[in-house]
């Protein structure tokens, strides 16, 4: 053979090697392409029968090669599909999560369904799809009922006058639930009001809790809009059934007292058995709701007397204005108390005054005394204002006896 056929021959074998070689890469890359999507995501369900009735649960497990839009759902076998996770983002490795069989708020019913796994890897790539079966069973398909719904009152004032300030929200349910209950304007939820586990029989919800107990609500109470407002009561019992009920309500004055002193006078610096300490001041309403202003009360004070002792009681949230002293051991503060004489508006202001007779068991050493506004089972509004130093005149007194 001579040089041009060896050439020839060579570039004959040559070229079919290179085919061959060609072929062999197209085909491995195609495998490889099939490996990676078969790899881009895996689905195990476990176990594959739901009992659902509340005690059971499935765990929904997938895996992802690489970095994957992802979407789960649940078909039955009329089509129906139930989206359990819808379009989330997710790195490559492993997830899961547990389903019961409740859908929206309702369990489904007994039946073979699928749960079906698809992940996207890019736009420009195929959806990859993977599905596995799932049998419910047992299922416990009826909602619980909220019976004998009442709420009072209908016009709820939270601003710690000590009048209308709670809401008291009762029912009954026959079954152990989760209770969720939520104060609306329109579509906005601006409460949760109670969200907690009830055992069967009557539930009854508070709102708001005692605003002493829980200071940090005072702004949220203040910023709530006056008006009509929806309670919406929604229980959810262990397999996951959800039922909803709606109650119509008016928030009315809303907000945290506040008061100011000015003009303070305590008379006289000194003192003997038998005379009268005289105090007075100005009150004013710096908030944005109304003082409810305690009664009157007594009009003089001995000194070895306080409120309790004269039978000189207020309400919750009603508002009065006292005295305090520097060596008051009896634990009862601000012992001297007196009313407002009227309810405050915001920006109204009043002029206060009391009397206290000084008796035996006033000090011989300096006393000071100094006035305060207390907002009854809540707060002192303002404290320590107008302290005074007052002193005894031993010598009077020797004179007097």
């Amino acid at each position: 053979m001579n040089a041009c056929g060896w050439h020839k021959a060579l570039s004959g074998t040559a070229g079919a090697c290179l085919a061959g070689i060609l072929w062999l890469s197209l085909f491995l890359l195609a495998c490889a392409s099939t490996d990676t999507s078969r790899a881009l995501v895996e689905l195990d369900v476990q176990p594959a029968t739901l009992q659902a009735d509340g005690a059971g649960a499935v765990s929904i497990r997938y895996h992802l090669a690489r970095q994957s839009i992802v979407s789960v759902a649940l078909r039955s076998t009329d089509g129906e599909t139930y989206v359990l996770r819808d379009r989330v983002a997710r790195g490559p490795g492993t997830f899961s999560f547990s389903f019961r069989g409740a859908i929206a708020g309702r369990v489904l019913p007994n039946g073979r369904y699928e749960v079906v796994a698809t992940a996207q890897g890019s736009e420009a790539e195929a959806a990859i799809e993977r599905r596995q079966p799932l049998t419910i069973v047992n299922a416990d398909t009826e909602p619980p009922v909220i019976a004998d719904l009442h709420v009072t009152p209908a016009v709820v004032s939270p601003n710690q006058d000590g009048v209308d300030d709670r809401l008291t929200i009762s029912f009954t349910v026959a079954e152990p639930v989760s209770v969720d209950v939520r104060l609306l304007v329109g579509d906005d939820p601006l409460w949760l009001i109670e969200d907690g586990a009830a055992a069967p029989g009557l539930v009854q919800v508070s709102w708001p809790p005692p605003l002493r107990h829980a200071p940090q609500l005072n702004q949220a109470i203040e910023r709530l809009p006056a008006g009509p407002a929806d309670l919406e009561v929604a229980v959810t019992d262990l397999a996951g059934n959800r039922s909803v009920e709606h109650l119509s309500i008016v928030l009315g004055e809303s907000g945290t007292p506040q008061a100011q002193l000015s003009d303070v006078e305590i008379t006289p610096a000194v003192v003997k058995t038998g005379g009268t300490i005289s105090v007075s001041a100005t009150i004013t309403n710096t908030g944005a709701v109304t003082l409810r202003a305690a009664p009157p009360g007594p009009t003089v004070y001995a000194w070895d007397e306080d409120a309790p002792t004269r039978g000189y009681s207020a309400g919750t949230g009603t508002v009065r204005w006292g005295v305090e002293f520097s060596l008051n051991r009896s634990g009862i503060a601000y012992p001297f108390r007196w009313g407002l004489g009227r309810d405050l508006a915001p920006g109204e202001s009043v002029a206060v005054s009391g009397e206290i007779q000084v008796t035996d068991d006033f000090p011989y050493e300096p006393v000071q005394l100094w006035v305060g506004i207390i907002h009854e089972n809540n707060r002192v509004l303002a404290d320590k204002r107008g302290i005074t130093r007052l002193e005894r005149n031993s010598g009077a007194d020797a004179d007097s006896r």
